[in-house]
């Protein structure tokens, strides 16, 4: 009957979580997610696993050497894997147990000797966690976590416990043999707890709890290490590198996914509340929700084949004739000197291994060559240019010649509002120019005549208009600031990246920033002081109701619009006909994007403006060198004002 209720509880859970997970991604989305893995960081993924089982072997072969059994280290070897094996597949990890029945029944080693052995490893391996579960949850901090002491004086009390119970685990085993004796049913197992908590006090008398730990610390290292390669490769194709994922959010992730796995009931072979605890965790830890639900179900998936087929293959051999009942031969164990330098040459080959598999990526995968050139064409297919007036009504400002220069869509003959600066952005009502000259933040009138400097940096860079009317943001280094246009006040944003674009939305809660090194679009939340990487790509701009960001991708042929929530491309904007393009931004209307194309070796071209609604271009300017275009879009308001430079405005 209870037998009946777990299978029931489990199919409950797995069909229950993974229902309402792929009501939110797709069968598809999981295997694509798997299908683009990087190779070089499922490589070492391959690599730690076997190295964490090296680990996990030595200390059981050196726990073993303590009781005066010597077991061969390549058999020892197959034992663990089965072990990993059956602790993945059963549920609460009694799977563990198999250690002991193998080396019982298939190698022949004392009971005693075989569960003290089991005892020890599994307490440290627990402890082990302690420390780096501190280590992450500081690194966090408290911003994330709203109990953040009650985490830390919790790991802090539970790290106490199992070092009370490492020291008396003999007496431990002695009263439950005693408990034993009270019960008819259980007294055969008197014997065998006290010849444990014997061999555990030997094991404790001997010296070898410090070489126990360090190979403990190894051990978890390498497997935590191989689950962050893994996500790695999972995350490359979105742009995630080793700094946006960070060890330590991931650590705190993969802890309660595995803590979830490790319940009595969790799901047909874990598979349930391990993807369900992943995705809830990954969530709160700032990753969007459909990638950290799509992570965490393909995560699992790999491990699971990955160690079944590995214990499958494993088990199989051990069942051959070749690995029967042998007299077992007695050993002391080796000098803690011989001990460290082998420890030592086994670290540095491990780091060596790893290192190579970047090595020969570096030297034989070479960056993808550009698309051939192709020649610029007088005229892209799209709308002509005579007609682009009664598409649109509009007003361009870009970089030419080294300065500011602005002309109306439609027309022939551009205007210089300033001939020194670069980065031109309209303000929200078309009446301003913000843009940078040197390491000056600077504003010019429409009709060029009136000219101020808001601020000064270090290293200004990129300049965006606040949607409000009331600020510029600039880059100034790593760090993206806003200066106030009433009393020139300089406020701190966002800091610790090389931002090479920015944009920012019109209730001041979203910016979006382009950053170098590698290249990625990051998305901060500035209300939550939150932030995340979008994908990797450039020329990050937000549309006018901050729900959608432009992202080039790599070709420069197409620019994907995606959700500011989830990353996901929502619709696609293609370059003119035979050209490349770049530095897109969002106008001041949704339905129009100014870019700039690229001539032959990335030399700015001509700018053009995009109908999003439509996919279509239209050809603003006819001199070549022009670059960073934003476009102001006048609404039938405005064209009545008269506010503009008679010149070249409506």
């Amino acid at each position: 009957m209870k037998r009946r209720i777990y299978t029931i509880l489990s199919i409950l859970i797995t069909v229950g979580v993974m229902g309402y997970l792929f009501r939110i991604v797709s069968v598809r989305d999981v295997i694509s997610t798997i299908k683009n893995m990087e190779v070089s960081p499922f490589l070492c993924f391959i690599i730690l696993s076997f190295w964490g089982t090296f680990f996990r072997t030595w200390r059981y072969l050196l726990l073993l050497n303590v009781c005066g059994v010597k077991v061969p280290a390549i058999t020892m070897f197959l034992v663990t894997i089965v072990r990993n094996f059956f602790s993945d597949l059963l549920p609460a990890r009694i799977g563990t147990l198999s250690y002991v029945y193998i080396l019982t029944n298939r190698l022949g080693v004392a009971l005693e000797r075989a569960l003290s052995s089991f005892a020890i490893a599994f307490i440290f391996d627990i402890i082990v966690i302690i420390p780096l579960l501190l280590i992450s949850l500081c690194s966090i901090g408290w911003e994330t976590f709203g109990k953040f002491q009650l985490l830390v004086s919790g790991s802090l009390g539970i790290l106490i416990i199992l070092l009370v119970v490492l020291r008396y685990l003999p007496e431990l085993f002695r009263i439950t043999a005693r408990i034993c004796q009270r019960f008819p049913f259980l007294k055969r197992g008197r014997d065998g707890l006290d010849k444990t908590s014997l061999q555990i006090e030997e094991i404790k008398n001997s010296g070898v709890y410090h070489r126990v730990f360090i190979l403990s610390v190894f051990v978890r290292l390498c497997k935590y290490a191989q689950l962050y390669f893994l996500l790695l490769a999972l995350l490359s194709a979105s742009g995630y590198g080793w700094k946006e994922i960070g060890f330590g959010r991931f650590f705190l992730g993969a802890c309660g996914a595995e803590f979830s796995a490790s319940l009595p009931v969790s799901g047909i072979a874990g598979f349930g509340a391990y993807e369900g605890t992943w995705a809830i965790i990954f969530t709160i830890l700032g990753f969007p929700r459909k990638l950290a639900i799509t992570t965490g179900i393909s995560h699992h998936l790999i491990t699971q084949v990955w160690g079944y087929s590995l214990g499958v293959i494993c088990l199989a051999v051990l069942l051959l004739p070749l690995f029967k009942v042998r007299k077992l031969v007695f050993e002391k164990i080796s000098p803690p000197s011989l001990f460290m330098v082998k420890l030592a040459l086994s670290v540095a080959i491990l780091c060596a291994t790893i290192s190579s598999v970047y090595l020969i990526k570096t030297l034989l995968v070479r960056e993808p060559k550009e698309e051939r050139d192709v020649p610029r064409n007088s005229r892209p297919a799209g709308v002509p240019v005579s007609d682009s007036a009664r598409v649109v009504a509009g007003v361009i400002v870009y970089e030419y010649a080294g300065g500011i220069y602005c002309v109306k869509v439609g027309g022939r003959e551009p205007i210089c509002l300033a001939p020194d600066g670069s980065y031109p952005r309209w303000s929200p009502d078309g009446r301003f120019v913000a843009f940078r000259r040197g390491d000056r933040v600077m504003r010019i009138s429409a009709d060029g005549k009136h000219e101020e400097c808001l601020a000064e940096g270090e290293n200004v860079g990129a300049v965006a208009y606040h949607p409000n009317g009331r600020e510029v943001l600039f880059v100034d280094g790593e760090q993206v600031k806003s200066v106030s246009l009433e009393d020139h006040k300089v406020r701190r944003l966002a800091t610790g990246y090389r931002f090479a674009e920015i944009d920012i939305s019109a209730d001041g809660k979203r910016l979006i920033c382009t950053v170098l090194k590698p290249i990625r679009i990051l998305a901060f939340d500035l209300e939550t002081e939150k932030k995340r990487m979008l994908v990797r790509g450039c020329s990050a701009s937000l549309s006018p109701d901050g729900g959608l960001v432009t992202s080039l991708a790599g070709s420069h042929t197409k620019l994907h619009l995606r959700s500011w929530e989830s990353g996901e491309s929502v619709s696609v904007i293609d370059a003119p006909a035979g050209f490349r393009f770049d530095n897109q931004f969002w106008s001041n209307h949704p339905d129009w994007i100014a870019s700039q194309v690229e001539l032959e070796k990335k030399v700015p071209g001509d700018i053009y403006i995009h109908q999003v609604s439509k996919n279509r271009a239209i050809q603003v300017t006819f001199t070549a060198g022009c670059d960073r275009p934003d476009l102001f879009v006048q609404v039938k308001s405005q064209q009545s004002s008269g506010i503009w430079h008679p010149e070249f405005f409506f």
